[in-house]
């Protein structure tokens, strides 16, 4: 969690990411438009299903007019927790669950309440805003009036609670799950600067560049991104120098 209110703290991530019952993966070859991740990505699981009784959910393919069946899935994760009873297992089938949701139910003493990924698939729980996956080159347009490489959602979200100078937007590359910085200040986001002098005040002329991040803007509800390579010679070859146009890689 970001919890000191500076300019180059990187923050965690916007959504809550997890891995139902998943495994370290290792080796990896997958060629990312990011970063490399900095740490092992979640992995699926071959455990087998478990014996007694089974529900099923499914966010590509379920409804939640269905039984909860595995032939039948529910499709909200949110709908499918209700239906739950002491003893019984929830299989989430592989997928990205666009949720928000509250785990109101428990079980009974040699009874429990499982909820676990289905055998071999990942099942991905993301409380992001999906259109920034999902179609990228639709969420994003360039941005004559910013700086070079900076781009601005084509929607408004006035409903995120954000303030002005405050770091209201945090978020993840979907890709590696590397970090984006979530700015507090606009000219900071736009800035060729990547050295931060500690007389420098908050509010003045003098910004900083952190590397590739995001700013909401709170009296439009525009997003802003710049995922503008950085140059500092102390990271070497860990400097920025993936993919600069948000349309061409999912954002979390």
């Amino acid at each position: 969690m970001l919890r000191i209110r500076m300019k180059c703290v990187t923050p965690a991530t916007i959504a809550v990411i997890a891995m139902i019952a998943g495994e370290a993966i290792s080796g990896a070859e997958t060629p990312y438009a990011s970063h490399p991740p900095t740490r092992p990505l979640p992995a699926v699981s071959q455990r087998p299903l478990a014996k007694g009784p089974a529900r099923f959910v499914d966010a590509t393919a379920g409804r939640d007019e269905n039984p909860g069946t595995e032939e039948a899935p529910w499709k909200t994760l949110a709908f499918a927790l209700e239906q739950l009873r002491p003893g019984d297992t929830l299989y989430l089938r592989g997928g990205v669950y666009f949720e928000h949701v509250t785990l109101g139910v428990s079980g009974e003493e040699g009874r429990p309440i499982t909820i676990r990924a289905y055998p071999g698939e990942l099942a991905i729980l993301d409380g992001g805003l999906p259109e920034f996956q999902t179609s990228p080159h639709s969420a994003w347009a360039t941005w004559p009036g910013g700086a070079a490489g900076e781009f601005r959602s084509t929607k408004t979200y006035p409903n995120l609670g954000g303030k002005a100078e405050g770091t209201s937007l945090l978020g993840n590359f979907g890709d590696s799950l590397v970090p984006l910085h979530g700015y507090r200040l606009l000219g900071d986001l736009r800035s060729d600067n990547p050295y931060w002098n500690v007389s420098n005040k908050v509010g003045d002329e003098e910004f900083v560049y952190c590397g590739p991040g995001v700013w909401y803007d709170a009296d439009t509800g525009h997003i802003h991104t710049r995922l503008a390579h950085t140059r500092l010679p102390g990271l070497g070859e860990d400097n920025y120098r993936g993919e600069t146009d948000p349309r061409n890689v999912p954002l979390i």
